[in-house]
This record gives C-alpha cells, structure tokens and sequence, in this order.
C-alpha cells in the first residue's frame, strides 16, 4: 500500500472518529455527573449506587437492542453502468435516544455495520466498509406486521480497485435509503431496504470521480 493511501486511510478513520466523539464524550460527561451525584448523597448510599450509575455509553455500545445479517447486491449507474458486486453484513442495532442521550426514544435507531464482499463484473475483487447509520420509523404507517423507515448515514470503504479518475482505494461511503421490517407468522423479523450508495473521497484529492450504485438487502435479525 502506498503511503499517501495509508495517510488517507487514517484520515477516513480519525473523521468518522471525530463524528462520533461529541456524542459519546457527552454521554460520558453525564454519566459523571450522575456518579458524583450518586456520591453526595451520603456515607448511607449503598455501595451499589456506583455500579448503577457508572454503565454509560460504551456500555450501552457493547450491548446492542438488536443484532443482524444480511445479503446486498449492487449495481452502479454512474460512471458507468459496468460494475456489479454482492456483499454480505452484519450489524448491531440501538435505540437511538437510549444509546446516546439514555432517554428511549423508539422512533428512531442507530445501526453500526460491517460489510465484507465481493466485486463480480467486470472482475473479482474484495470490497470491505463500515458504516453507520440513522433510521426513521415513521409512526403513521407502521403495523404489526411491517415496519418502513428510512436511513441515512455515512462509512469508510476498501475497493480492491479504482475506476479512472479515481484516487484512491480508500474512500468515503454516504448511503441513503428506505427499507421495512417484515415479521414473519413465527416470529421472525426480516428485513429488506434499497439504498443509494455513494464512492468518493470527499475531494480531499482532485481525482475524485466518484461512484454512484443502487444497492437492494434482504436481511434477518437475531
């Protein structure tokens, strides 16, 4: 690997670590105020009180609401209409308001994904991302059997490839999209979702032309 790719490389990761950080540090920095509220109130405090307060935020990270797996076939239509892949993921699903602010919220939820696959026309090669996401259950036109909602949210991809124009194989990856959950008759829930999915690093470089597919997943969660 080059070294001005391994440079980008690490400034894909630090950009997404530095989206995540304001949340999770104000996560924190309330799960400290409740620790040292919990401490003021008295040598009668039971030696439990720290524990009760002291999960935060990457406790709640470690202990998704929902897990789940899924197949994605993609298609791209800009620059060209040449370039197929399949990919399989798995994914850790929260609530949205519970994870970053510990107040329920049930209409929204944040799902973090690993995607590992395969590019097959127009020849073999790897592509690895994860993303992470924000979805929307609109409350109006749920039902107990289908669920729609709509997601939107930004990754880092590995293309073992570039098209011309193309900088890099490390690259952003913004998604948008809409799906439904579908619960089978034993229980099951399944879920399919078509996504816009976007390749660009972000004109960081000025060899970025990006890559724009229709991705359609059918998935499950356990």
């Amino acid at each position: 690997m080059r070294l001005n790719e391994t440079a980008h490389f690490i400034f894909l990761l630090t950009s997404l670590f530095f989206i995540v950080l304001p949340a999770s540090a104000s996560a924190v920095e309330d799960n400290l105020k409740n620790v040292i509220s919990n401490g003021e109130k008295g040598a009668n405090s039971s030696p439990s009180s720290f524990s009760l307060a002291a999960p935060g935020f990457f406790s709640r990270l470690a202990n998704p609401e929902r897990k789940a797996a899924a197949i994605s076939v993609a298609s791209s239509y800009d620059p060209n209409f040449n370039m197929s892949s399949v990919r399989g993921s798995v994914a850790a699903l929260y609530d949205h308001g519970e994870l970053w602010d510990n107040v329920k919220s049930g209409t929204t939820a944040f799902k973090l994904e690993g995607v590992a696959g395969m590019l097959l026309r127009p020849e073999y090669r790897a592509v690895v991302s994860v993303n992470m996401l924000s979805l929307y259950y609109p409350e109006f036109v749920k039902s107990r059997e289908l669920r729609p909602y709509l997601e939107a949210g930004i990754g880092v991809i590995y293309t073992d490839y570039r098209v011309d124009g193309q900088a890099y194989r490390h690259n952003f990856n913004p998604l948008l999209g809409i799906g439904a959950e579908i619960r089978g008759e034993k229980g099951d829930t399944f879920y399919v979702a078509m996504r816009l999915h976007h390749v660009s690093n972000g004109s960081i470089n000025r060899d970025n032309q990006g890559v724009n597919s229709l991705l359609f997943q059918i998935g499950k969660f356990y």
